[in-house]
């Protein structure tokens, strides 16, 4: 391009720039106008342009912002909220300046001879005016301050007039231009108060302003209150029906004043916590309330400084005694036979009592200490207790009539509403074991009611521990192993084994024994618990016949039992757990007194059995001992266990001179199978066989036997006059070839075999 076109163009550029005339804001808010909110617009001189280039300057930080509009007439206004980059603050000065473009963003005018500039409003709040030195009607009024725009934070200090006390509320959340009397703290707040309140405020992470111009804003009077109106001169559906009060901004307390009608007795009641606008008729004194009477009903309130006046009146008329009955089991069985059977609660009653009835017998039950729960039949050491505590007529399988009576405002009340119960099919223990003390844990029978339910199949019993153990142990050794609808007793030793008791020992101990019965396949509850106990130091003796089939080898002084031989075997009773008897033999003659102890692990249940010989034999199952001759004496038994003491003593008299017997006798003597009280110490039946063979042997044997004895056994050899020849402990297969077998003279014997489970057998052999 040569010079001549440049300057052309160059002269043409330079023409319609300088073509546009300068603008600037317009005199409204050009000459240091104060916004009336931080973004509050501005406009520009309208000029013939295709828009606006505005520059915003910081004058305190110096920082400016630039932006460019489009339109001739609606680019010509903005705000500060489009120039950021200068740093918008509050009580700030801002210089603006305008400029026209035409054609490009870029082909701009020149700048206006005047320089324009605006303010921001200072950062300060104050009550609003319409709240501004009032009086509000109520302390949770919201009271609103002049919002400012960008605000994070709004700061209420409030003066107390009266005691000059100030408090501070500062608020972040929610309408932050807003507060209640009800954010301070009700002790510093108070009706009839002038709060002087001012505010400040902050924007964004920064510091509060300083506080704005001071109001000043007073409380109501406090205000008074009484029952709601749905509750006002009405009469209480129940005594105990909640009545309310209308319910007052910042009170800490009610005071309820109540007025008897007729007489004028008055009572009040404050309440300080909880639902401070209510209260129950309950909450007074039982003499003071009473059914079917009238009350006068004031309402005080405190909202911190103490009781004011009492509001206006209302009266609340108590509902006359209601009717009471079972609460539970009316016209149903009750699953146990001492079921607790409460009463539906009548409040302020003094006491209660249940009529009982069958039609034809009928007991009146008083429960004491007073409560509103009675039993048909107790247990002597349950918390119940009552007048009677048992009603003797009372049985299983049966249906009583049942109702119940209160004792309030002076007066029984008539009884309420008749309830059927049936008592459950089941048994209990007779009258005749309730405390009953067992020694023998082997024979003595404990016994319970036969049941008058049809298809009885079976009955078990169970037992727990002193009064507060709910652990039970169910009865399944022996005979209670099986189901007998005839089986109406139990033994203390079926409760077994003997792990089964506490740390393995059942002596000295109290048992709660029940009982339940099975029919047509159910099992019913199980009945009331009953005492049995055990001693601590049980004691054992010779056989007297107290129990069945025992026999009897216990004599007295004046008649002593008569032996038929020196090696007659004397048993005691067996006694469950046992480790050892100790025999104390005395020839009452000479008072010459042997003790023999027999164990358990050497000679099983045969260490509950002697021989009068025996004793003082210095081997431990001779019977060379010290009495071994002496024929026609009597002599005084005593035996015990390692479990107690010594038991009666019993009296037997040798025979006159040496009887000899034969086979059978011998047999007899220390088959302890023959004998019920010589079985082995769990009652278990004969083992099916032990057989020796050859037999007759010469020098060596050999063994057949059942699975039982398959193992170490105890084994004692006797001579066909009874005397223990050889006895010990060893494996079976060890037995059979031990030297014994050579060192018998040729004749005939008794071998005896017992296991470790006390499972016993003997045979006859003859060695030639």
């Amino acid at each position: 391009m040569n010079k001549k076109l440049l300057f052309i163009v160059f002269t043409l550029i330079g023409f319609v720039s300088f073509s546009q005339s300068p603008t600037r804001l317009l005199n409204t808010y050009c000459f240091g106008y104060n916004l009336p909110t931080l973004h509050s617009n501005f406009t520009a001189i309208k000029k013939s342009c295709d828009g606006y280039f505005f520059t915003v300057t910081n004058q305190t930080t110096l920082n400016e912002d630039t932006l460019t509009t489009f339109g001739r007439v609606s680019g010509r206004t903005t705000n500060l909220s489009n120039f950021s980059s200068a740093g918008i603050d509050y009580g700030t000065t801002y210089d603006v300046e305008v400029l026209t473009w035409v054609g490009t963003t870029t082909n701009l005018s020149g700048p206006a001879a005047v320089s324009c500039s605006v303010i921001t409003p200072t950062l300060e709040s104050q009550v609003q005016s319409s709240q501004c030195n009032t009086t509000i009607a109520a302390l949770n009024t919201p009271i609103y301050a002049d919002n400012i725009t960008g605000a994070t934070g709004f700061r209420y200090e409030l003066v107390n007039t009266a005691t000059s006390l100030t408090q501070t509320f500062e608020k972040t959340t929610g309408t932050l231009n807003a507060f209640s009397l009800s954010d301070f703290p009700p002790s510093f707040i108070d009706y009839s108060i002038t709060y002087e309140v001012k505010v400040a405020v902050k924007v964004g992470a920064g510091a509060y302003s300083s506080f704005g111009s001071m109001c000043t804003i007073t409380t109501p009077a406090p205000p008074t209150t009484q029952i709601q109106t749905s509750q006002c001169n009405s009469t209480l559906s129940t005594i105990n029906t909640p009545i309310y009060a209308d319910n007052v901004s910042g009170a800490v307390g009610f005071r309820y004043q109540l007025t008897k009608l007729p007489g004028g007795t008055i009572s009040t009641l404050d309440v300080t916590s909880g639902t401070l606008n209510a209260f129950t008729m309950d909450d007074f004194a039982a003499t003071f309330t009473d059914y079917s009477t009238t009350y006068e009903v004031r309402v005080s309130v405190d909202y911190g400084s103490g009781f004011g006046s009492f509001g206006s009146m209302c009266q609340i008329t108590t509902p006359s005694v209601p009717a009471t009955q079972l609460e539970y089991y009316c016209n149903t069985s009750i699953p146990l036979i001492n079921t607790p059977l409460t009463a539906v609660q009548v409040a302020n009653a003094e006491a209660y009592k249940f009529e009982v009835t069958d039609g034809t017998n009928t007991t009146e039950v008083f429960p004491d200490p007073v409560s509103y729960t009675c039993v048909l039949i107790s247990v002597g050491w349950a918390t119940y207790t009552g007048t009677p505590a048992n009603i003797d007529w009372v049985t299983h399988d049966m249906t009583v009539s049942i109702r119940v009576s209160v004792f309030v405002d002076g007066g029984w009340t008539p009884y309420g509403v008749s309830c059927d119960v049936t008592t459950p099919c089941g048994s209990e223990l007779t009258v005749a074991m309730h405390g009953r003390v067992i020694n023998y844990l082997y024979y003595d029978a404990i016994d319970c009611e036969a049941s008058s339910c049809s298809n009885i199949e079976d009955y078990q019993f169970r037992y727990r521990l002193n009064s507060v153990t709910t652990v039970y142990d169910t009865a399944t050794i022996a005979s209670e192993a099986t189901e007998d609808p005839n089986d109406t007793q139990v033994k203390l030793y079926e409760f077994g084994p003997i792990g089964n008791f506490p740390s393995s020992n059942p002596y000295g101990n109290t048992y709660r024994i029940s009982v339940r019965i099975k029919a047509d396949g159910v099992w019913s509850p199980f009945g009331p618990d009953q005492i049995v106990t055990t001693p601590a130091s049980p004691t054992v003796k010779i056989r007297d016949g107290s129990f069945a089939g025992a026999g009897d080898q216990c004599g007295s002084f004046g008649s002593p039992y008569p032996m038929t031989s020196m090696g007659e075997i004397l048993a005691a009773y067996n006694l469950y757990g046992f480790s050892s008897y100790t025999f104390e033999v005395r020839n009452e003659s000479s008072l010459v007194a042997e003790e023999l102890t027999r164990s358990a692990s050497q000679h099983g249940s045969m260490a509950r059995a002697l021989r009068i010989a025996m004793a003082g034999d210095p081997t431990p199952n001779g019977t060379n001992g010290t009495f071994q001759n002496d024929y026609n004496t009597i002599f005084r038994i005593r035996v015990k266990t390692n479990l107690g003491g010594y038991g009666d003593a019993c009296y037997v008299r040798t025979p006159l001179s040496m009887i000899t017997m034969d086979d059978n006798d011998i047999a007899d003597a220390v088959n302890e199978n023959n004998d019920p009280l010589l079985s082995n110490l769990n009652s278990v039946e004969d083992i099916s066989y032990f057989n020796l063979y050859p037999n007759p042997y010469e020098n060596k044997v050999d063994f057949s036997y059942s699975a039982e004895f398959d193992g170490e056994v105890n084994y004692l050899i006797y001579d066909i006059s009874g005397k223990l020849l050889h006895n010990g402990n060893t494996h079976i297969n060890n037995l059979k070839n031990h030297e014994l077998w050579n060192l018998l003279e040729k004749g005939n014997y008794i071998i005896h075999v017992i296991n470790n489970d006390f499972k016993s057998i003997r045979t006859r052999f003859q060695k030639i």
